[in-house]
Formats: structure tokens, C-alpha cells, sequence
């Protein structure tokens, strides 16, 4: 992806919107995940469809987020522990992968290899969980004491914009509706 092209409208990042589902009607993605709990049943549904490397341990992900200054949203950290990162159908949710075999090419993408080369216009405390195959990159805000939360899609004329609350009703949008349909909610709403 070219960082160019989508690095200077991030200095115009609008705050975040809702998506809208027609004329006068509030689209939202609701996940039934409350805070005292890991996962709502129903993400967990949908990541069991998918491969997973297995659990983050603790220390790794304690360790990512003291290094990177990162404070991960705890619905996050509970995918993080429970699956590592996720292979989906028709999507990829990245996340700590804690060993891969030698010689083979890793299946899972680890989010480490992407805060390593994260280009400086991606706003601090943004964390790679996935992208839609061709330039549309969607991050988590886990920046400590943050207003800002939710997952935000930037690339060609993404402006940065909110496409989920949190995490676990993006990968509920995006299991039911497609990542493509996630890409483009940008699209949808300068035509509003």
C-alpha cells in the first residue's frame, strides 16, 4: 500500500460517525459483550468457523503493550488469550501469534510485525487487526486514556473513519457482512 496516498488525510482525521443504514435509520453493530465477561457467544461462534493459533500467553501480550505503550481493549485481550489471531472466512483478524514452525511461512499475521513498520502518519496508539486484501487497513485505538475507541479503516479516501464501536462487533460485521462491506462505509457515507 502506498502511505502517501492515505498519510495526509489522516492530519484532516474527522471524529469518528456512526454508520447510517438508509435515510433517517441508525445502523449499528451490537455485540452482547459486557465487560465482566470474555466474548460474547456470538463472536465466539463465528471465531470458532475460523483456524486459530492457539492462545496468546499473558506475558507476551504484556509485553507487546509495554513496548508499544498500548493498552488493549479488554474484549480484545480476551480474543488475544483465548485464539492468538483468527483465519476467517473471507477475513483475517490479526493478533499475537506465540511461536510458528521453522521454515514454514506463517499462516496467522502477528501484529507486531506491523507496529514494528507502522508508518509515523498512523496515529499513535493504532493497532493493524486487519485489511481487506487489497489497501483498505483496519486498526484498533488502543492508546491508554483514550477518547477515542473502536475500530477505523484508512486507505485511498478513508479518512480515518469509525467502522465499529469495539472490537468484537467488528469481527461480528465483519463474519456477517463481508470486510468489503467494512471497507467502504466511508464510501457510503460521503454519498449520504
Amino acid at each position: 500500500m502506498n502511505t502517501r496516498a492515505w498519510c495526509p488525510i489522516l492530519r484532516r482525521l474527522r471524529p469518528p460517525v456512526e454508520h447510517q443504514a438508509g435515510v433517517g435509520q441508525q445502523r449499528t453493530f451490537h455485540t452482547a459483550f459486557n465487560m465482566n465477561s470474555s466474548i460474547s457467544p456470538e463472536v465466539i461462534a463465528h471465531l470458532e468457523q475460523g483456524s486459530v493459533p492457539g492462545p496468546a500467553p499473558e506475558a507476551l501480550i504484556l509485553s507487546v503493550e509495554q513496548q508499544y505503550r498500548l493498552t488493549f481493549p479488554s474484549d480484545y485481550r480476551a480474543f488475544l488469550l483465548k485464539y492468538g489471531a483468527a483465519l476467517m472466512p473471507g477475513f483475517e483478524v490479526f493478533g499475537l501469534v506465540a511461536s510458528h514452525t521453522d521454515g514454514e511461512a506463517p499462516t496467522w499475521s502477528d501484529i507486531r510485525s506491523f507496529l514494528r513498520k507502522s508508518p509515523p502518519c498512523v496515529p499513535s496508539g493504532w493497532v493493524q487487526i486487519s485489511d481487506d486484501g487489497m489497501d483498505h487497513r483496519f486498526f484498533l485505538a488502543c492508546a491508554p486514556r483514550s477518547d477515542n475507541s473502536g475500530v477505523f479503516v484508512l486507505g485511498p479516501a478513508a479518512q480515518g473513519t469509525r467502522v465499529s464501536p469495539n472490537f468484537s462487533a467488528f469481527v461480528e460485521a465483519a463474519a456477517s457482512y463481508g470486510i468489503e462491506f467494512l471497507a467502504t462505509i466511508y464510501l457510503r457515507k460521503a454519498l449520504d
